[in-house]
């Protein structure tokens, strides 16, 4: 008996030796691949241990594409005919089989069936997503944003084949053709234009004109657009317009009878970081889109009611690149006419209704915004020093040194609302142009009462955002003010690197948090738990700051950055509780879209901010920033930081 069971003791013990020895031995790794029916791979053999990875990939798709079905059964579950065509690019956890043989390399490549629907799945939700962002950028007239998340798409679903429906107005079309019939109406519906009272001359400057360009879609001032053009010198852009309004710059203005202007709406380098998906997109010799021709404008240019004598190579520059000889994507449209006719309508979303005004023509402080303007004209800041007080003059020199700042209009137009509270001048319309980017923005003035200087100076915000803080609701006008102006002083201190202000309206115990998005996009819903463990989506990596941690981050930003230009829009605004006056300490949740653009670095995203509205000094306790918008409930529930005392 012991003999027995010696014996099959002896046996059990060597079978597993070998299945040990066989699992650790590459060449039957693969074998075991092979004969997995749920396992797609692809193999190759080279002497060169990189070259036979990448012959591996291309089997891997060669083997994919003739075995897989790119139309969707949805009456079938069978795996292997809804499979979508799909890039090496697309596949986070490709896995590899690779050892050395007489010589040679051996590599194997392989994915499980399973890990392939998904990435189709996660594709499919990312597509719908950047589709649902662009229409409701539309709808606010933020144009430059619904270009971007239209053509993201489009390229997508170029690539990959995927079959996506999309619903717009409870209609359901294909992705495909409902994009190929948009893109091109949304170029369309936009209009540029130049009025030749909008050109000025700044003799003082290399680039002495300042062209106006007006922006419209379907009719209303565009919320953002991006375009590009020629200056005779070189390409410039992207020349951000707002509020309807775009500034471009010349040094001289003698040779042009017209100019030529680009629409831009592909965005390369921020797709390529949007997301791996997106970035096999922008792969090598990657397709044109065929847009070209809606997106060029070529607008005639009368100055001092002449035209000018065109010089041919400026007359012939052309920024339009052509189709022809360009491989460019190819659009599909299995559209009705009559839904052609219904998806090329322009999305508005209805605007808020507004409060009125306190506006009055007191004179001293529209003089004194008029001596401004002449002083910048001039480049002569020193001459109305006396006009400000110590703190606002340093504020207006930081403005004028923050890059070249021109006034960008012959006869600006100014107004004065007063309340109890605040006396708020508007505005000086300028351009301030870092290296080859330039913004359009308008100075708005504070004024003291007693005094009647000016003390202090900030970037006006985009319409839609002032027009969300005075939305009609019950909401004292101090309280609107209050926080129109600590959002404008925001938004400034980061374009003019204001690391004293930004340090003085944290609170001292403040939450900071700043995330940044890794790896692809994930779903958009997730729960906020509570302050400690603040729940967000996974693939966003969250740094939590203290102020002094979150200023230092801050000093190394701005210091790799020539320029830093914030635009808001998309606002959403609540009470936390307690008292209704700006008098009495009201805290209040902010959350914004930020557009951020840099010199280095761009990203769109939400940013929160709880804000303590004291009179001595309005301070931030917490402040958190997502690519994704957090409902404000949740934002509340997390940080149910109360009304702190003065």
């Amino acid at each position: 008996m012991k003999r027995v069971r010696f014996t099959l003791l002896f046996i059990l013990t060597t079978i597993a030796i070998f299945a040990q020895a066989d699992a650790s031995d590459p060449a039957y790794r693969m074998e075991q691949v092979r004969s997995n029916p749920a396992m797609r791979w692809g193999e190759a053999a080279s002497a060169s241990k990189d070259e036979a990875r990448e012959k591996a990939k291309e089997d891997f798709l060669t083997k994919l594409n003739t075995t897989v079905v790119a139309t969707m059964h949805e009456e079938n579950d069978n795996f292997s005919e809804s499979l979508t065509a799909i890039t090496v690019a697309t596949v986070n956890n490709l896995k590899e089989i690779v050892y050395q043989v007489d010589g040679k390399w051996c590599c194997m490549v392989y994915i499980s069936e399973g890990s392939l629907r998904q990435a189709e799945d996660d594709r499919k939700e990312s597509i719908l997503e950047m589709i649902s962002i662009g229409i409701r950028q539309e709808g606010q007239v933020n144009i430059a944003e619904a270009l971007k998340y239209y053509t993201w798409a489009l390229r997508m679903l170029n690539l990959y084949n995927d079959k996506v429906n999309v619903d717009v107005d409870g209609i359901s079309y294909n992705a495909k053709s409902w994009l190929s019939t948009h893109i091109p109406a949304v170029l369309s519906n936009i209009s540029l234009s130049i009025n030749p009272e909008k050109i000025v001359e700044n003799p003082g400057e290399y680039e002495k004109y300042s062209v106006i360009v007006d922006a419209t879609y379907d009719g209303r001032p565009v919320s953002v657009l991006d375009i590009s053009y020629f200056n005779g010198e070189s390409a410039v852009g992207p020349v951000h317009c707002k509020n309807g309004e775009g500034v471009i710059q010349f040094h001289d203005l003698s040779m042009f009878s017209n100019i030529n202007l680009k629409v831009i709406y592909d965005y390369v380098n921020e797709g390529r970081n949007y997301s791996p998906e997106l970035a096999a997109a922008y792969g090598k010799g990657f397709k044109k889109m065929p847009f070209n021709k809606q997106a060029a404008f070529r607008l005639p240019l009368r100055y001092n009611g002449a035209a000018a004598t065109p010089n041919p190579q400026y007359e012939s520059y052309n920024f339009v690149e052509p189709d022809e000889g360009s491989e460019v994507i190819i659009l599909t449209c299995n559209l009705s006419e009559a839904e052609q006719k219904t998806v090329a309508t322009p999305i508005f979303t209805k605007p808020r209704n507004t409060i009125a005004r306190p506006t009055e023509d007191l004179e001293k402080y529209i003089m004194s915004i008029e001596n401004v303007e002449k002083a910048i004209r001039a480049a002569n800041y020193e001459s109305v020093r006396e006009l400000f007080t110590p703190e606002g003059f340093r504020i207006f020199e930081l403005m004028m040194g923050s890059g070249k700042v021109s006034v960008c209009s012959k006869t600006p137009t100014y107004t004065v609302e007063h309340t109890g509270n605040f006396i708020v001048g508007k505005s000086i319309p300028v351009a301030v142009k870092t290296k080859r980017h330039i913004s359009k923005e308008n100075i708005v003035f504070r004024f003291e009462g007693e005094s009647g200087k000016i003390k202090s100076v900030a970037y006006a915000l985009t319409k839609r955002a002032e027009d969300d803080i005075f939305r009609e609701a019950q909401w004292s006008y101090d309280s609107r003010y209050a926080l129109l102006q600590f959002m404008e002083d925001y938004q400034t201190a980061y374009s003019l690197k204001r690391l004293d202000y930004i340090e003085s309206i944290f609170s001292d115990d403040a939450i900071v948090i700043v995330g940044n998005v890794v790896g692809k996009k994930s779903k958009r819903m997730y729960e906020a738990k509570d302050m400690k463990n603040f729940s967000m989506p996974t693939n966003v990596n969250y740094t939590t700051y203290t102020k002094d941690g979150y200023i230092q981050h801050l000093k190394e930003d701005f210091a790799s950055k020539d320029f830093i230009q914030l635009v808001f829009d998309d606002t959403y605004i609540s009470k936390v509780g307690g008292t209704e006056a700006y008098i009495d300490n009201e805290v209040l949740w902010i959350e914004l879209k930020q557009n951020y653009y840099s010199s280095n670095y761009s990203d769109k995203g939400y940013l929160a901010l709880q804000i303590n509205m004291k009179p001595t000094g309005s301070m931030i306790n917490v402040r958190t920033w997502t690519p994704y918008f957090v409902p404000m409930a949740q934002l509340k529930k997390s940080f149910p930081i109360g009304i702190q005392k003065n």
